[in-house]
């Protein structure tokens, strides 16, 4: 187990790695020139090339190595034909990797406790699809429950991204859903650092954030501990329903936040999506930062231009086949970010064309998933 943990998180560094570039010239004025979200940018990326590669080929590792060769050479032109902008400080590396490092970590440890895919929540569920879509040769994926049918009706893209590291690193489903969830939470941390870094320039508001984010949520867990001290007896059955409770503040409703989600282990569209969801915040915090008017806030130039337009269609467009209902709600967030910045750059009236021009590429991007989309849901059996 040990040796395909540190595959796992090699390769990941190694997607990162591969990324950066294109994300360093994306992320021009952010401090640390994006590196807190390069690895989600990276699984996005690879995921997306071999998605839109496997509709001619087929979704293999052949199909999935050809694509992180893709990645490899998208970056290199980025360091050709941009080179003084691809760069990061080594002090921010190290920073980033401690704090992506630690996470993974004690999430790692709370999955080694409790790594059993088990019949509690919808992780059978979540299993089943993640199988459906590494068994698939196209997409969409076949449906695990109905023989023949096609899983066209719900949105797979975040199993997609646990699929295709596995797919390179060959190691099954059992072992990196659990790794999924670990890295997932990481990726989060990671990405929370950044932002809390890149509007302060302070370490500590870094850490603020991510442990805000990531780690800290309503009151309950303080009641729930100091029960414990009081009452150290208590018995497995209260444990889980303790950490059960603390998403059930508010009577009928669901309240889940992060680490709840992290800790209770269901690789569910909700839970893949947070650190999508961050990497789209970064993205938009770098355009935010941007004193440029129209399409410049992109880029100074068509190189610049077309790879900070696309990064950001990429992370919003995906946001569909993860998890619907973000889609939306970020496509606001993203033009009202647009529309602020360029009221402060006295360029109001060019805020229309960045803003429609990634709306359309968000949807472009993901063409083949819409025009499979089936979602009409549960209609009988048909007889």
């Amino acid at each position: 187990m040990l040796i395909e943990i540190i595959i796992w998180y090699a390769l990941i560094l190694v997607i990162g790695m591969a990324a950066f570039p294109i994300v360093s010239i994306v992320c021009k004025n952010l401090t640390d020139r994006g590196y807190c979200i390069s690895k989600i940018a990276g699984i996005l990326i690879l995921s997306h090339l071999a998605w839109i590669l496997s509709y001619p080929l087929s979704f293999s590792k052949g199909t999935v190595l050809l694509a992180l060769a893709i990645l490899c050479a998208l970056s290199l032109l980025c360091i050709i034909y941009c080179k003084s902008e691809v760069h990061v400080r080594r002090d921010v590396v190290i920073r980033n990797e401690i704090v992506f490092f630690v996470a993974f970590i004690v999430f790692l440890a709370i999955r080694v406790y409790s790594p059993e895919i088990v019949n509690f929540g919808e992780k059978f569920m979540d299993f089943a699809f993640l199988n459906a879509v590494m068994r698939s040769s196209q997409f969409p994926p076949h449906d695990p429950w109905f023989a023949g049918g096609l899983l066209d009706f719900y949105y797979y893209f975040g199993y997609l991204t646990v699929a295709v590291p596995s797919k390179i690193s060959g190691i099954a489903t059992e072992v990196t859903y659990n790794l999924g969830l670990v890295t997932f939470a990481a990726l989060a941390a990671n990405a929370a650092f950044g932002i809390g870094y890149d509007l302060t320039k302070k370490i500590r508001y870094g850490i603020s954030t991510m442990i805000f984010v990531v780690f800290i949520a309503n009151a309950h867990i303080v009641f729930d501990m100091a029960a414990r001290l009081l009452n150290p007896r208590a018995g497995s059955y209260e444990h889980i329903f303790g950490l059960w409770a603390s998403t059930r503040v508010i009577p009928d409703t669901i309240n889940e936040f992060p680490y709840f989600s992290f800790t209770f282990g269901d690789l569910h569209p909700h839970v893949i999506s947070i650190p999508f969801q961050l990497l789209v915040l970064v993205l938009m915090l770098n355009i935010h930062k941007s004193d440029e008017s129209g399409m410049n806030i992109y880029g100074i130039g068509w190189t610049r231009i077309l790879a900070g337009m696309i990064l950001p269609a990429l992370a919003i467009g995906a946001l569909f086949p993860l998890n619907a209902w973000d889609y939306p709600t970020y496509l606001i967030i993203f033009t009202s970010i647009v529309l602020v910045q360029q009221y402060r750059a006295a360029s109001l009236r060019n805020a229309p064309v960045p803003i429609a021009t990634v709306g359309i590429l968000s949807i472009l991007l993901f063409l083949p998933f819409y025009l499979d989309f089936r979602g009409a849901g549960a209609s009988g059996a048909g007889i």
